[in-house]
């Protein structure tokens, strides 16, 4: 045996943790977040600092999500495979099953365990060297079990060696991730952020008027609007929206969740519309979206796609509207009708301020009416969408002179010749708009946005 070589076997068994598999949106238990990494990533760190180096993670259950999120390892500088073990096999059976990969050398046989808690300062390399053959580490959560002898004149590292803190309820999850922020620098949790106590990820946008209370943990692609109070003891994952004055203090904030206007999250676990009073279990299936809700996450195909869909929708009404305009257009200029004036895309809404030129059509007349019921005064803005300048439907510039009172609630708004808002009734001012225009851009998508676009078409709102 080359006792030189150190190996790493992780076993995942399906019914393990299945709690916060049914929990957490039927993520796999690896995938969950712990701060701002996935419990998976704990376990291949703790193995890289063991002196692994190849690590196989044999699962009785399908683990492609795992697979595509690991790969080969070659992120972290290790080699990593995957095996398949059937439910009923006993550690006899699955060390046969894996022979081969465990007799390079020492394997650290870690079961039934989602974490490991350790110290990145400590030298884990000589603690396994110093392990004698069978189990190192037990605990309610699992084991580390160590094959292989001993190895000659090793010594014990300074530091202790690794334990496994309970994890078998929603209660345990929370103060580990709480325990977890307060001794980042046990793990070097990444962020980017020269203050203490503070982790912030990639394109976190803070607005004006948003207080950052330490200890706190951001993670990557998060808004916060204006009067958001967040932490301390905060813990936000990624794709997050923090809708102005909100305050997320003692709390964690899963990924791909928005947190709707004026809301107060103290001491739970939100995830999408679900909210998780930890302590109990309890859980609260908020049915407002305006709320709370879940984020779909996009991707770069999804809006190339999306504004294709746009592009050839807009053609199709230039096209149609093109008569009724030919026809109209010069009875209102003639009338003195037809008026434009430009308009201010709020800062906050695109990365840069955008204006444009609206036309304003009064319902003066039969011509004046009709030309508002078919939109005609939208026709002109409809190159910019064939141009990529707009979409068809999103957000619409500000009516208001003060944009920046409008401005401080626009979180990542598209410019549009449709707005959301515009689809429905109820809306009374900019405010209410802009609550609907979050919705709609959280939420919709390709294929919604057409049905949005015939609503506000047919919706004489906008009249």
């Amino acid at each position: 045996m080359n006792t030189g070589s150190v190996q790493t076997l992780i076993v995942l068994r399906e019914e393990e943790h299945a709690w916060l598999q049914d929990l957490f949106r039927s993520r796999h238990p690896m995938l969950v977040t712990l701060c701002n990494k996935p419990f998976i990533e704990y376990l291949i760190d703790f193995a890289i600092l063991s002196g692994s180096e190849a690590l196989r993670i044999a699962s009785d259950s399908p683990i492609t999500d795992l697979e595509n999120y690991c790969g080969n390892g070659s992120r972290w500088g290790i080699t990593i495979d995957y095996a398949h073990i059937l439910p009923e096999d006993d550690q006899e059976r699955l060390l046969e099953k894996n022979r081969q990969f465990c007799s390079r050398g020492k394997t650290m046989l870690i079961e039934k365990t989602l974490f490991v808690a350790y110290d990145k300062k400590n030298d884990y390399r000589l603690w396994l060297r110093a392990c004698p053959e069978g189990v190192a580490v037990s605990g309610t959560s699992g084991s580390i079990t160590i094959l292989g002898n001993k190895q000659e004149n090793a010594i014990p590292g300074p530091g202790p060696g690794p334990s496994l803190p309970m994890l078998l309820t929603i209660g345990e999850y929370y103060r580990l991730a709480d325990d977890t922020l307060k001794n980042a620098d046990r793990y070097i949790l990444p962020g980017y952020s020269s203050e203490p106590d503070c982790f912030l990820g990639r394109n976190v946008v803070i607005q004006k008027g948003a207080e950052i209370r330490k200890p706190v943990m951001i993670g990557n692609n998060v808004q916060i609007s204006a009067g958001s109070i967040i932490g301390p003891g905060a813990i936000i994952g990624s794709n997050i929206i923090i809708d102005r004055e909100s305050v997320v203090s003692g709390s964690i904030l899963m990924d791909n969740t928005f947190i709707g206007e004026q809301l107060e999250v103290k001491g739970r676990i939100a995830d999408g519309s679900l909210l998780i009073d930890p302590e109990s279990g309890a859980t609260l299936q908020l049915e407002d979206p305006h709320l709370m809700s879940v984020i779909q996450p996009g991707a770069s195909t999804k809006q190339i796609i999306r504004r294709l869909i746009h592009a050839l929708a807009a053609l199709a009404l230039l096209i149609v509207l093109a008569l009724p305009f030919l026809v109209l257009r010069p009875l209102l200029g003639l009338r003195r009708n037809w008026h434009t004036k430009k308009r201010l895309f709020p800062p906050g809404a695109t990365a840069k301020k955008l204006t444009i030129e609206q036309v304003v059509i009064r319902p003066e007349g039969a011509d004046g009416r009709l030309a508002i019921a078919l939109s005609i005064d939208r026709y002109p803005s409809l190159f910019q969408v064939l141009g990529g300048k707009l979409r068809l439907i999103g957000h619409r510039p500000a009516v208001s002179s003060d944009t920046s009172t409008i401005s401080s609630g626009c979180i990542a708004m598209n410019p549009a010749v449709f707005g959301y808002a515009e689809t429905e009734e109820w809306p009374e001012n900019e405010r209410d708009e802009l609550m609907v225009d979050h919705y709609h851009l959280l939420h919709s998508g390709s294929l919604k946005d057409i049905g949005l676009l015939l609503k506000a078409l047919l919706n004489k709102k906008h009249m």
